[in-house]
């Protein structure tokens, strides 16, 4: 694989700010495109993110964020469904769905 593959993001990222115990473990399944068992499903962070907006909204903050992150699961639930793994939410961008 070249250089610039994500493979390398871990790598890339190590020791850095950016780095994390979740980028470690999702990366590489992704990469793989290894889904099963699920580390989360698709509906669990909607749930998470709505819980975001709805405390947003109360408090007037603004989360434009977290509001995409939400429409992009909400459209991930409808390719894959809401047991699908959280991680398959980068096939959104994918050619082949």
């Amino acid at each position: 694989m070249p250089a610039s593959t994500p493979t390398r993001l871990p790598e890339a990222l190590a020791g850095g700010f950016a780095d994390s115990i979740p980028l470690q473990l999702f990366v590489p399944r992704m990469v793989q495109g290894i889904h099963s068992p699920p580390l989360g499903h698709i509906a669990t962070m909607l749930k998470d993110l709505d819980t975001v907006a709805d405390v947003a909204r109360a408090t007037s903050t603004p989360v434009p964020m977290a509001s995409l992150a939400g429409q992009l699961f909400r459209l991930a639930k409808a390719a894959r469904g809401a047991e699908a793994d959280a991680l398959e939410i980068y096939k959104l961008s994918a050619a082949e769905r």
